[in-house]
């Protein structure tokens, strides 16, 4: 049965993401402390990872990381991911949320749109691999 635990900085290191993430990655996405997130767990198993980093009063940065063990379980990520942005963007009275979804990442296009969110226009070269990425936000 999916849990939900507040996110930690830890979880970073027990999700199976199909890739290493680097530790400059790990420790650059918690460089302002612990983000607002949840990790969803299907027993002891980490689903994903997902919330937003508050940038100012009113816009927060959204982010999501699935685990391969997550993406065969679509409908239960896609039902929690949808209530946690909710929750968050009530509970944090936030204006804007935005996110940055890959230019070739077109399951993650669709799932943000799904989210709610809407394409505002192209970061050129923005990844760290100079990948081309859009900009998203979903606003209230």
């Amino acid at each position: 049965m999916p849990r939900l635990e507040v996110f930690k900085k830890h979880h970073l290191d027990q999700i199976d993401l199909g890739f290493d993430m680097p530790e400059e990655v790990k420790e650059n996405f918690m460089r302002n402390g612990n983000p607002k997130g949840l990790t969803l767990f299907d027993n002891d198993i980490i689903l994903g990872l997902g919330g937003v980093h508050l940038l100012w009063a009113g816009v927060g940065e959204c982010w999501i990381l699935l685990s391969t063990y997550g993406k065969s379980k679509p409908l239960t990520v896609a039902k929690h991911s949808y209530l946690l942005f909710d929750d968050i963007m009530a509970g944090e009275n936030l204006n804007r949320m935005q996110a940055s979804v890959a230019v070739s990442d077109s399951k993650a296009l669709s799932f943000a749109k799904w989210l709610g969110f809407e394409v505002e226009g192209l970061m050129r070269k923005y990844g760290s691999d100079g990948e081309d990425y859009y900009r998203l936000a979903r606003i209230r």
